[in-house]
């Protein structure tokens, strides 16, 4: 059996930009146990992850393999989709305990649906076109959804649905982003794309160039801010990002190349998108997730070479833990859990952060 054991952490947190006061968030995070061993090559391939509640999880990642927990991660059972066994699932998101759809990265670009928690998928889009690369997808509600994918012929893919992923529409070509040469987005946890109420959605890039790209009718027209994350290079920009709303955001990446440089991987926002503001301190490294914890009072970011919580709006960053994760996810309220995939030292695990809030003076 696998264990990661996450270091105890007090973080004393200053969140003015989410409340009229300021509130105290002590975190304390509990390391639980991996439950299943697989090859270091399989565990650390895993880039999809959709938690539906606490009890279930979905994992989706490389060689065709879907695993689904119903038991809150104490086991998985896990399946190789049919015809797709070669192909790497980095596109995921569960509806509940039996429906899911994932999507592959590459070619063939296929996205697939189940209604029987995995035992059987049905095709409902597929593209032999090698310029084909899923990159992500977001849902409003059980119902409505937006793909995204790398560009062809110079515009970004995108693909609506209004029916849980049974079936895509194109949207226009005229109507998706133009991007400018080697500009893309990158898979590596599936959340280079947001969804927020109200139809808003953001897209982030990468590359070339590296932008935030956001939208205000589920994804028919777009306006786009410059970042001043790292970029130039195929292997430089933004890997990943999380909203609190419309205006506070937080993006995160690197060069996965060199991932231990620290060079402009993080920025925070609170106008949209418009300005970015470096943290004092931020993440030490390269990093492939972030995500936004209870009420938007903490951060924590992960990468191959590490995980940081980030407080005071995410100005100040201190690692938790040497260990590295490609996606995270954060769950509940006052108690909330998050949850851990792809490692090579284990492909799962979560842990508890137990909250309190009190008012404080500064």
């Amino acid at each position: 059996m696998i264990r990661f054991i996450l270091l105890a952490l007090g973080i004393l947190l200053n969140c003015s930009a989410y409340a009229q006061k300021n509130q105290a968030v002590m975190a304390v995070l509990t390391g639980m146990p991996a439950t299943q061993t697989m090859a270091d090559s399989v565990k650390k391939g895993f880039r999809g992850l959709s938690v539906v509640n606490e009890k279930v999880i979905w994992i989706s990642g490389q060689r065709g393999l879907v695993g689904r927990s119903i038991n809150g991660g104490k086991s998985f059972v896990w399946r190789r989709v049919s015809t797709f066994e070669k192909m790497d699932f980095r596109t995921l998101h569960a509806f509940d305990k039996k429906r899911a759809m994932i999507a592959t990265a590459g070619t063939p670009a296929a996205i697939l649906t189940t209604h029987d928690g995995g035992k059987t998928w049905s095709q409902r889009y597929f593209s032999n076109d090698s310029a084909m690369f899923f990159d992500g997808v977001g849902f409003w509600d059980n119902r409505r959804g937006l793909i995204f994918g790398d560009p062809v012929n110079g515009r970004m893919v995108l693909m609506w649905t209004d029916c849980g992923g049974e079936h895509w529409n194109p949207i226009p070509d005229s109507l998706c982003p133009k991007l400018v040469e080697g500009e893309a987005a990158f898979a590596a946890s599936g959340t280079t794309i947001r969804t927020l109420p109200g139809g808003h959605v953001y897209i982030a890039t990468g590359g070339a160039k590296s932008r935030l790209w956001h939208s205000r009718d589920y994804g028919f027209h777009w306006e786009v801010f410059e970042t001043p994350i790292i970029q130039g290079e195929p292997s430089q920009g933004i890997f990943s990002m999380a909203w609190t709303d419309t205006l506070n955001g937080v993006i995160v990446g690197g060069d996965y190349l060199v991932p231990d440089d620290t060079t402009n991987n993080c920025f925070i926002t609170h106008d949209g998108g418009k300005k970015w503001n470096a943290p004092i301190r931020g993440p030490k490294g390269y990093r492939s997730c972030v995500a936004w914890g209870v009420g938007g009072y903490f951060m924590i970011a992960t990468g191959p070479g590490g995980t940081d919580v980030g407080r005071r709006a995410g100005t100040i960053w201190e690692t938790n833990s040497i260990e590295g994760w490609n996606c995270i996810e954060i769950g509940g309220s006052a108690t909330a859990t998050v949850y851990y995939a792809g490692a090579a030292s284990g492909f799962f695990t979560k842990s508890k952060v137990n909250v309190e809030l009190d008012w404080v003076a500064y």
